[in-house]
């Protein structure tokens, strides 16, 4: 155990360092848009009474057809609702764990295609990349898409490697 500590120190730090500026002012920096806002309240409305759309009038809901954020992003959120309450700092805490999901990513990825030194490159860059927390924390789909992309890339590396197509329909649904 603490040679894994010790061989992957570094790893470790930056892991550490970008957990930290992922929660660093959550609840106030960005501040809320109107993006954030129809998305957040598509989930609530899943969480509350299982209707996927825009609320409207008490009893009247649209289709939430025209919001580009998908299920998801959405049912995650629903999820999280139902568990620890509707607020804004669930849905905040619902895109740190995607945030940590993109870090986890980004290491499986570069471990399938480079080497420790690559591995550490590729987190300090994506640790220091600031949109992924100007950006990542609003309760949008841009970082859990980056997530589930790189996923899916690291995967594919993998079946390709390994030579399993099982992982290739894993890839896909990825």
């Amino acid at each position: 155990m603490f040679q894994f500590f010790r061989n992957n120190f570094l790893l470790i730090i930056l892991f550490g360092i970008g957990v930290f500026f992922a929660g660093y002012k959550l609840t106030t920096s960005p501040p809320i848009w109107i993006d954030e806002g129809i998305i957040t309240q598509v989930a609530q409305n899943v969480a509350r009474s299982g209707n996927y759309g825009v609320q409207i009038t008490p009893n009247q809901f649209v289709s939430a057809g025209f919001i580009t954020t998908g299920p998801s992003v959405i049912l995650p959120l629903a999820l999280s609702f139902n568990f620890f309450g509707h607020s804004f700092l669930v849905g905040r805490l619902v895109m740190v764990f995607f945030i940590i999901l993109f870090f986890i990513g980004a290491i499986f990825l570069a471990s399938e295609l480079l080497g420790t030194p690559g591995i550490i490159a590729s987190l300090a860059l994506i640790v220091t990349f600031s949109p992924v927390y100007g950006l990542g924390r609003n309760v949008l789909g841009e970082v859990p898409g980056a997530a589930f992309l790189l996923f899916g890339i690291a995967l594919l590396a993998r079946a390709v490697r390994i030579k399993q197509s099982r992982l290739i329909f894993w890839a896909g649904l990825s």
